[in-house]
């Protein structure tokens, strides 16, 4: 409740051929995010919100699991969407990484010695 749900499964590992997931909220949002080319299917419903499947046209990826979401949320979103690794989630931080305030450059190695 008053708290967004957010499962980022760009970095998991999986054996399974499906996973199933989950999420209710009341007043926030229900986001699943997938590596690109990892087939997804959406099932559940919202009161006052949206539920949008928004994955990237690219061919699934074999050995890969069908990871399906059913979720429910009253006063918000369910969102399932597909990402390539690194990017940013948020549209904010999206935004923010383009307009050059994301995250400090690397530290510049040491000197050496001449």
């Amino acid at each position: 409740m008053f708290g967004d749900v957010r499962f980022d499964l760009r970095d998991s590992v999986c054996s399974e051929a499906e996973v199933t997931i989950e999420g209710r909220t009341v007043f926030e949002d229900v986001v699943v995010i997938v590596p690109e080319g990892v087939e997804a299917e959406l099932a559940g419903f919202t009161i006052f919100g949206d539920r949008r499947l928004d994955l990237a046209p690219v061919p699934r990826q074999p050995h890969t699991p069908v990871v399906r979401v059913h979720g429910l949320t009253i006063f918000g979103d369910i969102r399932v969407q597909s990402l390539p690794p690194g990017e940013h989630a948020s549209r904010w931080r999206r935004t923010l990484h383009k307009w050059g305030h994301g995250p400090p450059p690397p530290p510049l190695p040491p000197l050496g010695r001449p």
